[in-house]
């Protein structure tokens, strides 16, 4: 009984650890790294896309697999312009899935049918002159992969430890029960993350919106501190011209 429940401690500690991977952040142009065997990773991260161009991403992801992108635009090179921007999912065979245009934020989820690489592209092609900084969070989160992942670590433990039969049984019971509890709870923990990601898209829009207002304050109380000075000294010297009168004629007689 206590082979079990130390078992049980292990696979619980596992499916934590693989969930507190660290993820690391592709490079702008190239493509995420595979999953492999791990049921959830993602990524988040700020590119910026020049005016006419356009950047995309590829992911292998297996069937069952889900795909949520969150985007939104942070801010643009030209103040006042659109931040608008094309986001485009394609296939496996490269035909195109999904395709969101003309807005400056927007997400997508997907369930994969289909086993090969996706591609996301972000397309700026309609601003001539604009270049955009967006920010990117993308999650994959492979439901098939909870079980084979817990079989491979209840692998690892059967090859270091010489489990009697009725233990191996117990082990699998209390396995199969833990997959489907880990399922129930992944799903809840998927929309948790998903709102979390919008919470913190809204965040970082909201912390550039202030930075960009706080130049452009700047910079106006700068120029109206320069047109009030240059104002004041126009009016004295014109006010001091009103009331200088001569004393005397242009014959230098005394003016009466």
């Amino acid at each position: 009984m206590g082979s079990v429940v130390q078992t049980y401690i292990f696979l619980v500690a596992t499916v934590v650890s693989a969930l507190a991977q660290p993820d690391t952040q592709p490079a702008q142009g190239d493509p995420l790294m595979k999953t492999g065997s791990r049921p959830y990773v993602s990524y988040d991260f700020t590119i910026q896309i020049r005016a006419r161009a356009e950047e995309c991403f590829h992911q292998y992801t297996s069937v069952g697999s889900i795909i949520n992108v969150e985007y939104e635009v942070l801010s643009a090179s030209s103040r006042g312009r659109s931040y608008d921007i094309d986001f485009i999912l394609r296939g496996p065979t490269g035909q195109m899935m999904k395709r969101i245009s003309g807005e400056e934020d927007g997400s997508y989820k997907v369930t994969i049918t289909r086993e090969g690489v996706y591609t996301m592209c972000f397309d700026n092609g309609a601003s001539k002159f604009t270049a955009k900084n967006v920010y990117i969070e993308i999650t994959i989160i492979q439901r098939g992969e909870w079980r084979k992942y817990i079989e491979m670590q209840r692998g690892e433990v059967e090859a270091e430890e010489d489990a009697e039969e009725e233990v191996e049984t117990a082990l699998d019971t209390v396995a199969d029960s833990m997959v489907d509890k880990i399922e129930t709870i992944a799903d809840l923990i998927d929309d948790m993350i998903f709102k979390q990601v919008s919470t913190r898209r809204i965040a970082i829009k909201d912390w550039y919106l202030v930075i960009q207002n706080n130049s452009y304050v700047q910079q106006w109380s700068i120029i109206q501190c320069i047109v009030i000075v240059a104002a004041s000294v126009f009016q004295t010297f014109f006010v001091r011209r009103l009331f200088n009168i001569k004393t005397v004629t242009p014959t230098q007689k005394p003016r009466a």
